[in-house]
């Protein structure tokens, strides 16, 4: 059964036609693109989970921050309009540059907030 994490990366492909990688990009992966991660998930009441993923969006030069910049606006958009039964909200961003690797690389978190016992496939 696919998870509600699986099910967002596709969903988030789908709709930005980023690559999206799974909480680390490999060593020759080429800008643009997105990490990500599952940050946590706690179980709430009344069948409720909460899921926080970050969302890592890096660009490199020559407009590597317009890169970056450019797909972060189309990721908010997909993070917006992920389907129910879930309610998913972006939460913060934050701009950065990655001196190790000289990529300009914006950070968005978001909040899923899904019933587990529902199926996602």
């Amino acid at each position: 059964m696919p998870t509600i994490e699986s099910k967002f990366r596709e969903h988030i492909i789908n709709e930005t036609s980023a690559t999206v990688y799974m909480n680390r990009a490999p060593a020759n992966a080429t800008p643009p693109y997105i990490v990500q991660r599952l940050i946590t998930k706690n179980d709430h009441t009344m069948g409720a989970t909460q899921a926080r993923v970050q969302f890592d969006v890096f660009g490199s030069d020559p407009g590597g921050y317009g890169q970056a910049k450019a797909l972060s606006v189309d990721l908010t958009a997909a993070i917006k309009s992920f389907p129910d039964p879930a309610a998913v909200y972006r939460v913060s961003e934050m701009e950065t540059f990655d001196d190790s690797v000289d990529y300009y690389r914006i950070i968005i978190d978001a909040m899923i907030y899904y019933d587990e016992t529902l199926q996602f496939g």
